[in-house]
């Protein structure tokens, strides 16, 4: 939602991020699903959390 003071602001408990690759996807019917991690992903290792 955009206010008045010219800046972005989220919903409690919501954060973005800009992915940098698509490393998968499924559809089902109307349903689209994307990884797309905001790191690229070079091992099994990029997966884990840090």
């Amino acid at each position: 939602m955009k206010f008045s003071n010219g800046c972005w602001l989220f919903k409690e408990g919501v954060s973005c991020f800009s992915p940098s690759e698509v490393c998968y996807t499924t559809v089902k019917d109307t349903k689209v699903t994307l990884c797309a991690p905001p790191h690229p992903i070079k091992e099994r290792g990029d997966t884990l959390a840090a």
